[in-house]
C-alpha cells in the first residue's frame, strides 16, 4: 500500500496498490484494515475462490480494490457517502481494476444493484459493531453458501455480541484475529464447516 506522492520501487512478488483516501476513510494504517487484508490473505492462501465480492462500508474503496487484485474478482463498493464512492472509483482506475469494479451509493443492502449481483462469495463490512449486528441477517442471506464474510471495525469486548448475531443467522466463525483493541472476524455459513471452529 503507498500513497500517490510516493516514488520508490514497488518490492517484487507483492499485490500493490496506490491510494490516497482523500475524504474517505481506508488509507490501509488502521488496525481494522490490516486486519481485513490479513483475512483476504489467509483465506486466498486457503484456496477460498472469489468470482464476485461485496465491499460493504466501502470508504476509499481499499478493500474492494485489494479483492479485485488478489482473485481477479468482480467487485461492488457500496458506501452511503457519495463523496467516498467517488473515491473509490477513482482509486479503482488508478489501480486499474475499474474493468471489474462497480459502486454504488445507498443504505445498506437495499443499495442500488446489490439484489441484482447477489449472492456474493465474499462479504467486507469494516464498519462497527452495532450496523454489523444489525444487518447480520442481510448479510447471510447475500452471501453465497460456500462464501465468506470478513467484519471488522469490531473491538474486542464487541466481537462476542457481533459473533452471536450472525451465530443466530446460520453463520459461524471461521477465523479471529485481534490487531491493537479491534478484532477482525471471518464467518461461513454454518453448513459449509467440518466440525467445530473454536472461537
Amino acid at each position: 500500500l503507498y500513497p500517490s506522492h510516493y516514488s520508490g520501487a514497488v518490492p517484487p512478488d507483492t499485490i500493490a496498490i496506490r491510494l490516497d483516501a482523500g475524504l474517505a476513510f481506508g488509507t490501509g494504517e488502521h488496525e481494522t484494515t490490516q486486519g481485513c487484508l490479513g483475512a483476504f490473505e489467509r483465506l486466498a492462501a486457503a484456496g477460498h475462490g472469489v468470482a464476485r465480492m461485496l465491499d460493504m462500508g466501502s470508504g476509499s474503496g481499499i478493500l474492494a480494490i485489494a479483492a479485485a487484485k488478489l482473485w481477479r474478482a468482480r467487485v461492488l463498493a457500496c458506501d452511503n457517502d457519495a463523496v467516498a464512492v467517488e473515491v473509490a472509483v477513482e482509486n479503482a482506475r488508478t489501480n486499474r481494476v475499474a474493468s471489474k469494479f462497480r459502486a454504488t451509493c445507498g443504505d445498506g443492502y437495499g443499495a442500488p444493484g446489490i439484489a441484482r449481483r447477489t449472492p456474493f462469495d465474499l462479504i467486507a463490512a469494516n464498519i462497527v459493531a452495532r450496523p454489523l449486528i444489525h444487518m447480520a441477517p442481510l448479510l447471510a442471506r447475500h452471501l453465497h453458501a460456500q462464501g465468506a464474510a470478513v467484519l471488522s471495525g469490531i473491538l474486542q469486548d464487541q466481537a462476542a455480541a457481533v459473533a452471536a448475531a450472525h451465530e443466530d443467522c446460520g453463520l459461524r466463525v471461521t477465523d479471529r484475529h485481534v490487531r491493537g483493541e479491534w478484532t477482525t472476524l471471518v464467518l461461513m455459513h454454518r453448513t459449509t464447516i467440518a466440525g467445530d471452529v473454536p472461537f
